[in-house]
Parts: structure tokens; sequence; C-alpha cells
């Protein structure tokens, strides 16, 4: 059975592998503006809806340990907040099991 951190770092990543199908589907479209990205938190009920650049989410995506979370949605146990766009916050795993499971869990790292 998997620690509370590591389920909570899975959750987050199956919500960071869903908005990478958001992501590809309006890039396809041609869509500018803000796009409705899922919050990456660790809630396995969250449903809450990020608004978002794709530029924007560019940018947390570039380093496997950032998400991006709704805001007061940040877990301080497993991350810590590195930006705070105000829509939205981002955060980056804290060393350990929950940057483990992020780098581990990127779909950017395992696809190429």
């Amino acid at each position: 059975m998997a620690s509370w951190e590591e389920q909570a770092a899975i959750n987050e990543a199956v919500a960071r592998d869903l908005n990478e199908d958001i992501e590809a589907a309006h890039e396809e479209a041609g869509r500018e503006g803000y796009v409705p990205m899922l919050c990456e938190c660790g809630k396995p009920d969250c449903e809450h809806v990020v608004p978002m650049t794709l530029e924007e989410y560019e940018e947390v995506r570039a380093d496997p340990r950032r998400f991006a979370v709704a805001p007061g949605h940040h877990e301080g146990r497993i991350e810590q907040v590195v930006e705070d766009e105000g829509r939205f916050l981002v955060v980056e795993k804290r060393p350990g099991v929950p940057a483990t499971v992020a780098e581990d869990q990127d779909p950017r790292q395992t696809a190429g």
C-alpha cells in the first residue's frame, strides 16, 4: 500500500497527465488566452479548474517537480509554493518521495 505522500504525488501526476492532453488539444485548435486546466493538487476528489495560458503551463512543466494548483490547494508537507500567479500557485515537490514520484511519473520524461 502506498504511503500518504506517495498517493498524493500519484494523484498529482494523474492530473498532470490529463492536463497534457488538454494542452495538446488546445494547441492543435490554435487556442489563445486562458484555457481550463485541472488543478494538479494531490486531493483525489479535487475538481477545481485553473485558468492558465498555454505559455504559463509550459513554464510550470519545464521542471517535472512543479505543478499548478488552485489557491489554497498546496500541501506544505510535500511541496512548497515557488510562485503565486493569483489565479493559480506553482508548487515544487520537496526532496524525497514526492520529488521522485513527480519525476518518475512525468510523461515528458518517460515518452522520450
